[in-house]
């Protein structure tokens, strides 16, 4: 092939990388269209025209910002440690809890898991007001005896080791026995920003079945 060597010479044969550096194959053909060679643009360009070699850098500097490099060479995003006591911790309000209850918060949610931990302590006789989550809520009782009750009047006895799942919008209430604490871990669903909406609390004659 003799002359200067024009755009309409090359095919793109491919693209690799090497050493996180995105690097692009050309073929350079003859009048016949028959492979003579393969290498990288910037094996190629000194036959080239400047303008020319100009293009195909920018064009290869595009691929590597669009993510063509080895995925290998990303950064894995860092885990985040919530330390043991770095979140809040409050007694249950008078106004949505009945008894002595204790609220230990785990973790919040954040945009990837839409859903935040809790441990919830009750004391003998304690229980929540009635209430429902938008997106649900897994309790899994870790210590203790407790109660867990629907508006249709069904009461259910959990104990540690036992794993409930609240389906959205179910109205319900949960507890300790009147003799017994209880302590559960909650995972709670958050939609549009509401994890919980609270309602009336539930009376004597509720919590015990009458």
């Amino acid at each position: 092939m003799s002359g200067k060597l024009s755009r309409r010479h090359f095919v793109r044969a491919g693209i690799t990388t090497l050493g996180g550096v995105v690097v692009c194959h050309y073929r350079i053909l003859s009048g016949a269209g028959e492979a003579m060679a393969v290498g990288s643009p910037s094996a190629l360009t000194k036959e080239i025209e400047m303008k020319q070699s100009s293009r195909y850098l920018a064009f290869c500097l595009i691929l590597s910002a669009v993510g063509l490099s080895s995925p290998a060479l990303a950064a894995d995003p860092s885990q985040e440690i919530f330390a043991a006591g770095s979140q809040k911790s409050f007694k249950g309000p008078e106004n949505l809890f009945t008894g002595d209850v204790q609220v230990d918060m785990l973790f919040p949610a954040n945009e990837t898991a839409h859903y935040s931990g809790a441990y919830v302590t009750f004391q003998p006789g304690a229980r929540t007001a009635w209430h429902l989550h938008p997106a649900g809520q897994h309790m899994v009782v870790t210590s203790g005896v407790g109660l867990t009750g629907t508006r249709d009047g069904k009461i259910v006895t959990i104990k540690a080791g036992d794993a409930v799942w609240c389906p959205p919008d179910i109205d319900h209430w949960h507890g300790a026995t009147p003799d017994s604490p209880m302590t559960h871990l909650v995972l709670t669903g958050d939609l549009d920003g509401k994890n919980v909406i609270w309602k009336e609390k539930v009376s004597d004659a509720q919590y015990l079945g009458k």
